[in-house]
């Protein structure tokens, strides 16, 4: 991984002379670098989709059918990324992930002239072009954003924290929840003053003139690199309580591979990609059936965070704490119980256990996603290993929506989601109990 030099004739370089550990500023760029991801999550394409429907003359189904390809064929390039991250270190790859992404938006700003010079007068051939325009501009802002930025900003982390490395991960997870939360009003304010393509060129400036420097300026790629020792300066607290930290494994991703307990892993994480996902998408839908409207709908958003708030403090204080598999147990039935909210939403129990089933398991999903991987396998090889992670992450946000919809044209309802769900986590709470967790190290 290449780094600037950090010692000139045998002199501390800036990182070594701070009074602090420079593991604080990764924190810092690794929040922005998941802030700037915004654009390619999907609670920040949603904003848009209307705007794309009407200026592009194409139906919602084939909106989202652009999503769920383009969201797809990003989600082959995850394990690609990860690759590149272990090679070239996140100063070189979230400069590469920013200017694609930017270059994206840019994109979809032009896509309504684009496809007129593409048409060239013969509107009958529109929707089959706007179809493949949008695809290839999903693929482009998931790929980027939330599959490299992301991958980047966690990978990092894990790589300059060991003992704290939960607790960072959950102040980490709380920025960006309030970001995210809070990212649709941004949008859709820049929307309302400089219309949808002004919102796009406005947030594509941002990325190039903001966070591209300060992401080449500040990041790095672990504290060996700089010369120093990991959690260097960071005072360790001896208390009675046990600490657990990382297995001491550095295992390739050919390696983990071979794991069936990271499949089960990494299956829990695409599970509730997929279903949150699919939520998500269609949660005015689904409350429509009981008569709530769209405004009362999205507000479940807000006690839904304030739960993951909570649960993500929670879970990073725990996961330096207590073995991962008790965690992972709890996250499993968190995603139990919100398979099962989806069959008594008419019942005055179901809204409650909506929230916080949902807010439990979100939180735990960003905590664990963040400490799993490094804390079990190292992080030699974290952005490899982190990489197909996210790819089947991904896949599940781009199935997540479409399988709801499929869904619910089959059946009239969106219950049948939540039996799928039930008979889906059972199973990985079975591989849970049966396959074993590798030892972690432990001190008292």
């Amino acid at each position: 991984m290449s780094n600037f030099p950090f010692r000139r004739g045998g002199s501390l370089s800036v990182v070594q002379k701070l009074p602090f550990y420079y593991g604080f500023v990764i924190v810092f760029i690794s929040a922005l670098g998941i802030i700037a991801s915004i654009p390619g999550q999907t609670m920040g394409v949603s904003v848009f989709t209307d705007h794309f429907i009407n200026s592009l003359d194409i139906s919602r189904i084939q909106i989202s059918s652009a999503y769920m390809v383009g969201t797809l064929a990003s989600s082959f390039m995850a394990p690609v990324m990860g690759l590149y991250y272990d090679r070239k270190g996140p100063r070189v790859t979230s400069a590469l992930a920013t200017i694609v992404l930017a270059f994206f938006l840019l994109y979809l700003a032009f896509s309504e002239r684009i496809l007129q010079v593409l048409v060239g007068g013969v509107p009958s051939e529109g929707s089959l072009i706007a179809l493949i325009l949008m695809t290839i501009g999903f693929f482009g802002i998931r790929m980027s954003g939330q599959g490299a930025l992301t991958m980047i900003s966690r990978a990092t982390l894990a790589r300059w924290f060991s003992t704290h490395r939960g607790i960072t991960s959950g102040v980490l997870g709380v920025i960006t929840s309030f970001s995210f939360s809070y990212a649709p009003r941004v949008l859709q304010g820049l929307i309302d003053r400089y219309t949808a393509g002004g919102a796009f060129i406005a947030m594509a400036l941002m990325l190039l003139v903001l966070f591209l420097p300060l992401s080449i300026l500040l990041y790095r790629s672990d504290p060996k690199s700089c010369g120093l020792s990991m959690e260097q300066g960071i005072p360790v607290k001896r208390k009675k309580r046990r600490q657990v930290v990382d297995t001491g494994l550095q295992l390739t991703i050919g390696e983990v591979k071979k794991r069936p307990l990271y499949w089960i892993l990494v299956g829990t994480f695409g599970f509730f990609s997929l279903f949150n996902t699919g939520f998500t998408f269609h949660i005015i839908s689904i409350f429509s059936a009981q008569g709530v409207s769209p405004t009362q709908a999205v507000s479940i958003f807000l006690p839904i965070a304030i739960v993951s708030i909570a649960s993500s403090f929670f879970s990073s204080y725990a996961s330096d704490r207590i073995q991962l598999t008790h965690l992972f147990r709890a996250y499993v039935l968190s995603t139990l119980l919100a398979s099962v909210s989806m069959l008594v939403i008419n019942s005055p129990l179901g809204i409650p256990l909506m929230i916080l089933s949902f807010g439990l398991s979100s939180g735990f999903f960003g905590t664990l996603l963040a400490v799993t991987f490094p804390k079990l396998y190292g992080t030699e090889h974290i952005g490899a290993i982190s990489g197909l992670a996210s790819s089947v992450v991904v896949a599940g946000s781009a199935l997540g929506p479409w399988l709801f919809s499929v869904i619910k044209e089959a059946t009239g309802t969106y219950e049948m989601t939540g039996f799928m769900g039930i008979i889906l986590t059972s199973l990985l709470f079975i591989g849970l109990l049966v396959i074993p967790f590798p030892p972690h190290n432990q001190y008292e």
